[in-house]
Order: structure tokens, then C-alpha cells, then sequence
């Protein structure tokens, strides 16, 4: 289900944003192209809740969507331009941590070996 709850989101920022109309949507569309799943997927008795929640998504929530009134493209672009920024400062955040956690993964591998052998030294000993 949640392939076909991610493929509602898609179109319905598609219709948003004025790509597709409201009218063109369709259960192949929402299903096939979107979902990636057989366009009789729905009709299974255990799914019948979730059709019926996307018929009624189909038949009245949808059409009453419009479109976000059009931006201009240098808004788009200065919009587009804060979100790549964002991710990128996201990015080095995570490259960070992920430095600081491979660090810690070596520490404790390292670790690891030197128990293992004092453990073996043990029993070495103990066996004599």
C-alpha cells in the first residue's frame, strides 16, 4: 500500500505544480505508470478498503485541487537554488558523521581483535 499511498503524493504535487491535470488522471496512470503494480492490483478482496479510499481520492478530493498559482521562473530558480544549498549543507552534515562513525566502527573492530586474542591467550593457559 504504501506504493500506491507514495504514488497519490506524486500526483497530487504534479497537479499542484500544474504538470498534469486533474481530469488526466486515471487508475492506469495512478497504478501502472506510478505504482509500478498491475492495474487490477485494487480488485483483491483484502485491498477493497484501499480501493475504496482511492476511488473516493479519484472522485472528490482531486478534482478540487488547483494548481498553485505560477511563479515566476527566477522564483522558481532562487527556490530551487535554496533547496540545492540546503541538501548540500544536509550532505556535509552527514559526510561528517559518517567519518566520526567509521572511525568509532575501526576503534571497536580494533578492539574486537585485541579481546579475542587475550581470550585465546587465556585459554592457551589454562590448557598447559
Amino acid at each position: 500500500m504504501n506504493k500506491v499511498d507514495s504514488a497519490i503524493r506524486s500526483i497530487e504535487s504534479d497537479v499542484k505544480a500544474g504538470r498534469i491535470k486533474a481530469q488526466d488522471v486515471t487508475w492506469v496512470m495512478l497504478l501502472v505508470e506510478r505504482a509500478g503494480l498491475n492495474h487490477r492490483y485494487l480488485d483483491a478482496p483484502r485491498h477493497r478498503t484501499k480501493k475504496d479510499q482511492v476511488e473516493f481520492w479519484l472522485s472528490k478530493t482531486l478534482p478540487e485541487m488547483a494548481p498553485v498559482a505560477a511563479v515566476s521562473p527566477e522564483q522558481e530558480n532562487e527556490r530551487l537554488k535554496a533547496e540545492i544549498e540546503q541538501l548540500y549543507s544536509r550532505l556535509d552534515r552527514m559526510g561528517d558523521r559518517i567519518h566520526f562513525y567509521s572511525d568509532r566502527i575501526r576503534q571497536q573492530i580494533q578492539t574486537i581483535k585485541s579481546l579475542k586474542a587475550k581470550a585465546l591467550e587465556t585459554i592457551v593457559h589454562i590448557n598447559r
